[in-house]
């Protein structure tokens, strides 16, 4: 594909550098492309013939061109042909745009004279439309019951036509295919592409302002225009802002556009209902003849809540039948030329669950590696894609230019093609084809202009090790968005993805002096975006540093995105031990009346608890929020916690839930894997296929969040079962894995106890101590422990050992009873004289945990008696 330059003479020495930018292969210019022997109208019809895009440079020199008249005429003519695709115009000077052949005018001009951002944006159209070009076209198969469902209710007479549209249904299930296709069939007239909003999660009213604005308008608008759109919408009342959401919603129905929001917890509130602004937006749209808006959500909206919108279709798109699945299956084999048969349909067609996405995936690995090894390894292939393993990405083998596009959609969230061009250092034809293999492999998803990744596989992409220096490479990405805003005049067009690439740029940068452009757009919810980035790095001060500037404009943040600033906070001066901020902060975050904002409060209170070794404490604590609702983080920290106790049986109920929840969580695995191997017999071998399948999964997810799971897994089983020595080379590997991680030296100390490894358990107990920046240190407090009373009874110092199990707080009860019988073995065994030590060691470990329990001071004793009180007496307050 080719752009055709329109230029006056006396602007050549603009356009000249502008073709220089993008390279003979992209342009038709006269001074490269013409044949200087043919006549020059001869050459004009040839060159765009042979063009996609026009670009005109209009100024006061263009007026009285009779050659740029002549191939405006041709553009045109070619444009309603279909050859070209594009039209843009930029005004080199300030003439009047009623200068401009009124044919034009209908187009988007552009006042821009800078080379380079002409050249760029010319570059990103033609990688549009080359991937629109010869892209995958969308294969429909099945639906007809819901086709014809749909069908019936967006027919209805006007006075009874529904305003908006519900679908929901799994991620990648096909719901906007399956709108878009209802679509297609009930209105051929409007329009085929539908503006799109991605909702994210806790986002504000101004979020949703800007990305509705963007999607329907914003996209042609100027800098100066978002500023004043921005700045009108910050001083509007609440039902100026909704009427404002129904007004730019109507001009999109004007234009023949439905607008789709796409979303789940930044659409749909934990209770089930649609956030406020867009319910209220919802019940204020008027009667049409045909639906305005279509919301996109995974979760489905509950009966009883349905009900409150008479005005909404629900519709729920489930996986197809083994049928369907056949059919659509045999359609992508054959777009992609792969010789198949009956017998191939029915192998596969079971194993993809149903789901339009894994259907795509399964006929693009058999393009890479032949459908007899798709077959071959079908369950592998699944496990790839339902467990997000980082395999089903390193199997594609992902180009530097493909790994820059992942880690900047995965950094900035959602860019257009011309944000790429700005961003990545490299040949368009590379990013052309890059964008291209991404999304056919699914990794990547288009959303009207934007491109982002695909949700389902965001936490796979972070854990990638890219083969470049990707500090250096964010850097410069940073750096390059940042100097185009700086950059930026006020009739420069802008896009909302640009705008907020170079704010989450200047944030983490920590930038200063911030132009005015992100003066003027800086949200609060930039900063809590940033904050949980930081929070994920362990770099905990940064984050409540940005979660506090968030607070310090609370009346922007959504009331989740509120809660969810003071949970950061919280947790983060947890993690370094700022003990009088985080009860400040608590004490804010427990004004919130709402079920979420309680639970978080119950569960802080017990990751405190548990932090500081209180294991008993930590466990009410988790069980209070459990009550308020059951996450996949509150169940995973009460089942670890009876884990810590020993309690297996108690824990399974608990880790299989969260397990249900997220069955891809590497944590949630990591957890139902230790509790079945835990509720082994100790020394017997037992075939256990759950346990199996579990450790497959954890090897799947390979060295995931900095930690191998499936070594440390692997040295548990193994010391379960009574082979030390392999427990053991387990227990190196994932402490090598994850120095910095405590639970992996837990693991080797108490294998290093079992097989004797006492040196080396002793130096990872000293490891722990000494770790006093790691939050996770008092939680393994009775590893270290044991230890050191191991290493006290090899050392032949009993006495020092039976006091150390005295002072133990912390000691699950089986560990404590195998400590004492430890000791006392080894008293017996050497013969110790000592009347007092062997009359212990012959005593009863029961006494000595009740002399252990004795309050060893008053606060102690208070503690205490509350406790018996509150057994006594379950309904008496304190």
């Amino acid at each position: 594909m080719r752009a055709f330059l329109s230029y006056a003479h006396e602007d050549m020495h603009i356009v000249d550098l502008v073709a220089r930018k993008l390279g003979a292969a992209a342009t038709m210019y006269d001074q490269e492309s013409f044949d200087k022997g043919n006549p020059i109208s001869a050459e004009i019809f040839r060159a765009l013939n042979a063009s996609t895009i026009f670009v005109l440079f209009w100024s006061k020199h263009a007026i009285s061109s009779s050659y740029m008249q002549a191939e405006i005429r041709i553009a045109l003519e070619n444009s309603f042909k279909g050859t070209i695709k594009n039209i843009l115009i930029f005004f080199l000077d300030d003439t009047s745009l009623e200068t401009l052949p009124k044919e034009l005018h209908s187009y988007i001009v552009e006042y821009n004279a800078n080379p380079s951002q002409i050249a760029r944006k010319i570059r990103s159209r033609l990688i549009e439309h080359e991937l629109k070009g010869d892209g995958e076209s969308s294969i429909f198969i099945g639906r007809d019951n819901e086709l014809r469902e749909l069908r019936r209710v967006l027919t209805q007479p006007s006075g009874e036509m529904h305003t908006t549209v519900s679908i929901s249904g799994w991620d990648g299930i096909g719901r906007r295919t399956f709108l878009r296709q209802a679509i297609r069939q009930i209105y051929p007239t409007l329009k085929q592409l539908h503006p799109i909003v991605a909702l994210s999660e806790n986002d504000s009213i101004e979020d949703f302002h800007r990305k509705l604005f963007d999607a329907i308008i914003g996209h042609s608008k100027t800098s100066i225009e978002w500023q004043n759109e921005v700045k009108s919408f910050t001083n509007l009342t609440r039902r100026e802002r909704i009427n404002r959401f129904i007004s730019l919603i109507s001009s999109a129905a004007l234009e023949k556009e439905i607008v789709f929001i796409v979303g789940d917890s930044g659409l749909i509130q934990e209770n089930g209902d649609y956030v406020s602004h867009v319910r209220e937006t919802i019940r204020g749209l008027p009667q049409a003849t045909r639906p305005q808006i279509a919301l996109i959500h995974r979760r489905r909206i509950p009966p009883g809540k349905q009900q409150m919108y008479p005005s909404i279709y629900f519709a729920y798109i489930t996986a197809f039948t083994d049928d369907e699945s056949s059919e659509l299956l045999s359609a992508h084999l054959k777009q992609r030329e792969i010789a198949f048969n009956r017998a191939d349909l029915d192998d596969l067609a079971n194993f993809t669950g149903g789901h339009p996405g894994y259907i795509r995936l399964a006929a693009e690995y058999a393009k890479l590696y032949g459908l007899p090894q798709l077959r071959r390894e079908k369950a592998l292939f699944v496990d790839m894609v339902v467990f997000q393993s980082l395999e089903i990405v390193k199997r594609i083998k992902l180009s530097e230019v493909a790994q820059a596009i992942c880690m900047i959609l995965l950094d900035y969230h959602y860019l257009r093609i011309e944000d790429m061009v700005i961003a990545i250092d490299a040949r368009d034809s590379d990013i052309l084809a890059q964008l291209r293999d991404l999304e056919d492999h699914g990794i990547i998803e288009r959303l009207g202009y934007y491109y982002r990744l695909c949700q389902y596989l965001v936490h796979t992409i972070a854990r990638i090790d890219f083969d470049q220096d990707t500090d250096d490479l964010r850097r410069k990405v940073s750096d390059r968005l940042l100097h185009v805003l700086s950059e930026t005049t006020d009739i420069d067009h802008l896009s909302l993805s640009l705008i907020n690439a170079g704010i989450l740029a200047a944030v983490r940068q920590r930038v200063k002096n911030q132009s005015s452009s992100i003066a003027i757009f800086l949200l609060p919810s930039h900063l809590l975006s940033v904050a949980r980035e930081e929070y994920d790095a362990e770099r905990y001060r940064n984050s409540v540093r940005l979660c506090q500037e968030a607070i310090s404009s609370k009346a922007r943040l959504s009331e989740g995105a509120q809660i969810e600033a003071y949970r950061l906070i919280c947790i983060s001066l947890l993690r370094i031990g700022d003990q009088e901020q985080f009860t400040e902060s608590l004490s804010e975050l427990e004004k919130y009346a709402s079920r979420i904002a309680q639970r978080h409060v119950h569960f802080l209170r017990g990751f405190k608890a548990r932090l500081e070794g209180d294991i008993e404490n930590a466990e009410q604590e988790y069980r209070k929020a459990k009550a308020l609702g059951k996450t996949f983080h509150v169940l995973r920290e009460l089942a670890h916690v009876l884990v810590l106790q020993e309690r297996y049986s108690e824990a399974e109920e608990y880790a299989r839930d969260a397990y249900a929840i997220a069955p891809s969580n590497a944590f949630i695995i990591d957890i139902l894997c230790e509790v079945l191997i835990g509720k082994m017999k100790d020394g017997k071998h037992e075939s256990n296929a759950e346990i199996g399948k579990l450790l497959h999964e954890l090897k799947l997810l390979n060295t995931a969040l900095g930690r191998s799971f499936h070594g440390e897994r692997m040295a548990h089983m193994c010391l379960k079962v009574g082979d030390h020595e392999q427990a053991w080379k387990y227990a190196c590997d994932a402490v090598a894995a994850s120095p910095n991680h405590p639970s992996p030296r837990r693991t080797r100390i108490i294998i290093g106890i079992k097989s004797n490894h006492l040196e080396c358990m002793t130096n990872d107990a000293e490891a722990l101590q000494k770790s006093q920046g790691n939050s996770e240190r008092k939680t393994y407090q009775y590893v270290i422990e044991q230890a050191r009373i191991y290493s006290a009874v090899a050392s032949k110092r009993f006495e020092y050992a039976r006091d150390l199990l005295a002072r133990t707080h912390s000691m699950p009860a089986r560990m404590r009873q195998e400590t004492f019988e430890y000791i006392a073995q080894q008293i017996r065994k050497n013969h110790v004289r000592n009347p007092e030590l062997v009359k212990w060691a012959n005593s009863d470990l029961v006494q000595e945990v009740q002399r252990r329990r004795q309050p060893r001071d008053s606060s102690e004793r208070k503690r205490a008696h509350w406790r018996s009180e509150r057994q006594r007496h379950p309904g008496r307050q304190r």
